[in-house]
């Protein structure tokens, strides 16, 4: 089952979180979009291709460097950090406040909390990473 009223408190609990890392990924993709420039990531190539460096720099195109760079570390990173974040939020926060016990004494099941807020967590990743590919 699905609580519509407990998947509202959730979003509103946790979108300022949700905002910052979104917003955060946006402006490091961002960033890293208008920084690209083709020419200058093949003279880098050429300039390092004997080093143990070579390796690092990768493809010379616009998805190699993107996945070299943001979705290498910070695209990976950032969203675990959320992920761990809204999880212990979620669950085990609201055990140790008490508010857990206040929701579980309304008729609403335990499983019924639970799987609410485990499609809370995956919409807003979901929608995070739409809004990523979309900027």
């Amino acid at each position: 089952m699905f609580s519509k009223t407990i998947f509202k408190q959730t979003l509103k609990a946790n979108f300022k979180l949700w905002l910052i890392f979104t917003i955060i990924m946006s402006v490091f993709s961002g960033v890293l979009i208008a920084v690209f420039d083709p020419k200058t990531l093949s003279s880098m190539s050429d300039m390092m291709k004997d080093t143990p460096l070579a390796s690092m720099l990768g493809s010379t195109t616009f998805l190699g460097m993107l996945s070299q760079t943001f979705y290498s570390m910070q695209g990976v990173i950032l969203p675990l950090i959320f992920v761990i974040m809204t999880a212990n939020s979620l669950i085990a926060s609201q055990v140790d406040r008490g508010s857990m016990a206040y929701l579980l004494s309304t008729p609403i099941k335990r499983s019924t909390v639970v799987r609410t807020q485990a499609i809370y967590l995956v919409t807003s990743l979901v929608v995070m990473f739409t809004i990523l590919s979309i900027s």
